[in-house]
């Protein structure tokens, strides 16, 4: 791993870890739904990234129009839908 020089890039690591938490968190407890929306989508309607992008245009319109609630990181969940998309892509499509 690369060693941080500064604090900006201390809490880019931190964060990326807690995203990484937060991640494998949430795909437990929601019994790895994104991967199957996406082999879902991909069967009926041809295209595996609809889920990305419809989550995606909530969170943008949230994030938007500031309706975030207090314990919600829009952010945080937005680029955790774009790191579930490139693994999913990585691992998945491929089988589809």
């Amino acid at each position: 791993m690369i060693e941080p020089i500064n604090d900006f890039e201390r809490e880019v690591i931190k964060f990326c870890e807690d995203l990484a938490e937060m991640l494998i968190t949430k795909n437990r407890l929601y019994g790895d739904s994104f991967r199957s929306l996406r082999k879902d989508a991909a069967k009926e309607l041809g295209n595996p990234r609809i889920p990305l992008w419809l989550h995606m245009k909530e969170k943008l319109s949230r994030y938007m129009e500031n309706k975030a609630d207090e314990t919600e990181d829009v952010a945080k969940d937005g680029a955790g839908y774009w790191i579930l998309e490139a693994l999913c892509s990585r691992f998945d499509d491929a089988k589809l």
